[in-house]
């Protein structure tokens, strides 16, 4: 049976240094492995996925990204491209997107996989400390200008009795769904500790032997910096703003 690899994040647990990884040897991963990795949308990053399968009335913030996600046209087409990406004539099909560890429900989980079909899913997630991962969640926040929300179903909602943190009951709804095992959990420290990266991790937990890929030492992307100051932030929103214009227009 064909297979969708899918890592699922979490945020802030190395995800954007595994996608430019993977993209950047998605050759080699095919050549050697036979897994291809699924072409985005939007980047490396493929949260269109998040976007089709999370309930309507709960927020994501690449549907703020993307508005036209709430549009049949924009949903049919989508759908279109995810369904020529699964019918690829390749054992495996790699996807990853940390949007889609927002994932908390089964209806959610079930239309992923209605979604990928026939491919089996197999799917990672890096979990991290969970103090550790709220402080650095929040100072991702701070440093693009995001408030916290004040209500507990947003994913802004960062107070310690947050849900983003909820992790026994995600990877409970996931592994009811999908099955106990096929979904692996692994640890962002352990791995950090071990390989100084999640790269090795996430491969191990998606059962993609490592030996002999190309390097993924010092692949580090989003490092923790200094927070800047607010008048930074508004320039640094506009400057964004400006380029997914242009990207846009191209």
């Amino acid at each position: 049976m064909s297979t969708a690899l899918v890592h699922i994040g979490t945020h802030k647990t190395g995800t954007t240094a595994f996608q430019h990884w993977a993209f950047e040897n998605r050759d080699a991963l095919l050549r050697q492995r036979r897994v291809a990795l699924y072409e985005g949308l939007y980047g490396h990053s493929h949260f269109e996925l998040a976007m089709i399968c999370m309930r309507r009335n709960r927020t994501l913030r690449q549907r703020w990204r993307v508005p036209e996600w709430v549009l049949d046209d924009w949903q049919q087409d989508t759908r279109d491209h995810v369904a020529a990406q699964v019918a690829q004539p390749t054992t495996s099909l790699l996807i990853t997107a940390e949007a889609l560890s927002l994932l908390r429900y089964e209806d959610e989980v079930e239309a992923l996989q209605e979604l990928l079909s026939p491919r089996e899913l197999h799917v990672a997630v890096c979990l991290r400390d969970p103090q550790s991962f709220l402080d650095s969640y929040r100072h991702e926040m701070v440093q693009q200008g995001v408030a916290p929300s004040r209500y507990r179903d947003s994913h802004d909602y960062v107070e310690p009795d947050t849900w983003l943190v909820a992790w026994d009951e995600m990877l409970s709804v996931w592994r009811r769904v999908l099955g106990e095992d096929r979904v692996v959990a692994f640890s962002y420290e352990e791995s950090m500790a071990r390989y100084d990266s999640s790269i090795p991790g996430v491969l191990a937990a998606l059962s993609i032997d490592g030996t002999e890929l190309p390097s993924w030492t010092g692949v580090k992307m989003n490092v923790r910096t200094p927070l800047k100051s607010p008048t930074v932030v508004k320039v640094s929103r506009k400057l964004r703003g400006l380029r997914a214009i242009i990207d846009k227009s191209n």
